[in-house]
């Protein structure tokens, strides 16, 4: 059993290798757990001072040499080896008009690139060195709550709360294709 945060568990991913499992809670902890015996590795308070922080995504790299956390008003990057973290400039990003609150966070299969989903529909793609913005695609009228990049990485897949999945060439950033029909959001997307 993995007890620890206080609050419920919005965000899970396991490390590519399975020696660690990565959670984020409503509580502003990330916690990081070994998956043979339920203990805390390590445990990071990513609440600001001023107000609480709900985590709403966690992911690691293919490599498994980074993990980001994504929250209201926080994308925080950790390089796995030693824990350092870093984190995004929500200034800078709202100087580019991305407002940095959102569901869901996901690495392209390099670990170059981090494409942001956010609550207004937008999505963001970052660069992970520096955490700045590359592009802003505005491509849903609601919430973005599940992105997948192919495998290649030339493709990103997005569903959203307004019942929509679209399906975006990253390098020109146009929608390419766009699904229809779903009765309510859409809460998850992959390439198969």
């Amino acid at each position: 059993e993995f007890t620890g945060h206080t609050k419920r568990v919005r965000a899970i991913d396991v490390a590519p290798d399975g020696k660690s499992i990565a959670t984020g809670s409503q509580d502003g902890f990330l916690i990081i757990w070994n998956p043979e015996t339920g203990e805390e590795i390590k445990r990071f308070d990513l609440k600001q001072s001023d107000r609480g922080l709900e985590i709403y995504d966690v992911q690691f790299s293919n490599s498994g040499d980074n993990l980001v956390a994504l929250g209201f008003d926080r994308l925080v990057l950790f390089e796995t080896k030693n824990w350092t973290q870093r984190s995004a400039d929500i200034a800078k990003m709202a100087d580019k008009n991305f407002v940095l609150t959102g569901w869901k966070v996901v690495f392209s299969p390099l670990g170059k690139t981090l494409a942001v989903g956010s609550f207004n529909g937008d999505v963001a793609f970052v660069n992970v060195e520096t955490l700045e913005i590359l592009r802003v695609l505005r491509i849903h009228r609601a919430n973005v709550k599940s992105l997948a990049f192919s495998a290649d990485g030339k493709m990103l897949v997005t569903g959203s709360a307004d019942r929509t999945v679209k399906l975006i060439d990253v390098a020109s950033g146009e929608t390419v294709g766009e699904l229809r029909g779903h009765f309510s959001g859409v809460h998850e997307v992959s390439f198969s």
